[in-house]
């Protein structure tokens, strides 16, 4: 293809497609990859002793990966949500790129308006808004700490609070679904979990609008669906793992919780549940945050757009910062 046609820039996305940037790149058509989900690669390579053993691993199992980190090309732009991207780098003893490199955060969709909830005397969640009902929103893996939710449910429980939690995603593993299914088991809660799977992201957006707090508690909370709740004006509960702590402000804006003390978790959600107008002031305090320190679709990616232009083109990338 590269060579039947003239290319004014070949855009990779995701790792597996470097072989395809490496081959346009020496071609002379300027090339440049979109890199996700390397948060995995980096938790296995630091517990590898030797530089020479983590970089037989990382070859047999993330090649494409660690090409592209010591390979040629107009720009990498990696995913700013634990990814961990950038320290990769320092992982392998990579001490310079031969590329410029940015890790940008995501952007997402914020109403103009803060969404109205609809309270019904009848419980129709996710429809409509509901105090018996959390939500978890998210793919069901070990990073993501499903089991930490099924506990604090327990917690609720425990404290005469029948309250149903609904995991939004879909298992990307079976670990962690058995871990949920164990936690269920163990807190008595097996009928009051809910295994969604994967929805729509207008649904994504519905549970956490619409359910009294939705739980962030992964090893790493700087993800999409942090913003995207947020920005419904949801309450976010979140361990105090300090990914998120320039947008956070604990019962202002959202709920922390010490990491693992699921009863101080529950304590703060069933103080919640006694106070509306507490809640009512830390929805709007979300979705201000939300308007004012997020990046919008159109800002996050019209830079992106502006990117590459002036990839393309040849032209200086001094003016785009580095990090976001």
């Amino acid at each position: 293809l590269l060579k039947k046609r003239h290319y004014d820039f070949v855009y990779g996305m995701g790792e597996g497609v470097y072989p395809g940037i490496a081959a346009a790149y020496s071609m002379g058509v300027p090339a440049a990859l979109r890199q996700y989900g390397t948060q995995e690669m980096a938790n296995v390579l630091e517990t590898i002793p030797g530089m020479v053993r983590r970089y037989i691993r990382s070859f047999r199992d993330y090649p494409y990966i660690t090409l592209s980190m010591h390979g040629r090309m107009s720009f990498l732009l990696a995913t700013n949500d634990g990814s961990r991207a950038d320290e990769l780098y320092d992982i392998l003893g990579v001490r310079k790129k031969k590329f410029p490199f940015y890790f940008w955060r995501s952007g997402v969709y914020i109403p103009k308006e803060m969404p109205e909830l609809l309270f019904t005397e009848e419980d129709q969640y996710p429809k409509a808004y509901s105090p018996l009902h959390i939500s978890h929103i998210g793919r069901i893996a070990d990073v993501k700490r499903q089991d930490r939710s099924v506990r604090i449910l327990g917690e609720l429980h425990r404290r005469g609070y029948p309250i149903h939690l609904h995991l939004v995603g879909y298992p990307s593993g079976e670990a962690m679904l058995e871990a949920v299914k164990r936690a269920a088991r163990e807190c008595h809660v097996e009928e009051y979990v809910h295994v969604e799977g994967n929805l729509p992201q207008t649904a994504c957006r519905e549970h956490g609008r619409n359910s009294l707090v939705t739980l962030l508690v992964g090893e790493w909370n700087r993800v999409n669906i942090f913003y995207e709740v947020m920005g419904e004006g949801a309450v976010v509960l979140t361990n105090d793992n300090h990914s998120i702590d320039e947008f956070i402000e604990d019962g202002v804006n959202c709920l922390v919780y010490e990491e693992d003390n699921y009863a101080q978790a529950a304590e703060k959600i069933i103080g919640l549940m006694k106070d509306p107008e507490k809640m009512k002031a830390i929805r709007a305090a979300a979705y201000r945050t939300a308007t004012e320190k997020f990046m919008s679709l159109e800002k996050r990616f019209g830079l992106e757009v502006r990117l590459v232009e002036d990839a393309a083109g040849g032209r200086s990338l001094d003016e785009y910062p580095s990090v976001l």
